[in-house]
């Protein structure tokens, strides 16, 4: 089996974990796992390294991602040969207000925005997220 098929067969292992934990304290957002299934698609696709979420997202519900973040990474090490590692995120901020608004050389622009970070197998991705104010 090649690399990329494994990394999918692991992602799938790994959200299937995360399915067990429906309908219990422990359950995961879809905002979570629809993340992770991003990232992970970005490393079998051949895709970009930094991308943004595809979802924009109250203050509360990117802090309760960052919490289910940190648990996704910990379940991730119950996946034999988990290629997935460093699950971390960063503290929402204002990309507008310190100057950091525009997107490269492009007409978007961003204003609240936090970061979700994982790997897959060797490759760092980190994901924007887009904040409502």
């Amino acid at each position: 089996m090649n690399e990329k098929r494994t990394v999918a067969a692991k992602q799938a292992a790994l959200i299937g974990l995360a399915d067990a934990n429906d309908g219990t304290d422990e359950e995961f957002t879809g905002s979570t796992v629809d993340l992770f299934r991003q990232a992970c698609g970005q490393y079998v696709d051949g895709g970009q390294i930094d991308m943004t979420f595809s979802e924009t997202l109250t203050a509360a519900q990117y802090a309760n991602l960052r919490a289910e973040w940190k648990r996704l990474g910990a379940l991730s090490t119950e996946v034999a040969s988990s290629p997935f590692s460093r699950f971390e995120s960063l503290e929402p901020e204002d990309k507008e207000a310190k100057g950091k608004g525009s997107v490269g050389k492009t007409l978007a622009t961003r204003k609240v925005q936090g970061n979700v970070f994982v790997t897959v197998v060797t490759v760092r991705f980190n994901v924007h997220v887009d904040i409502k104010g």
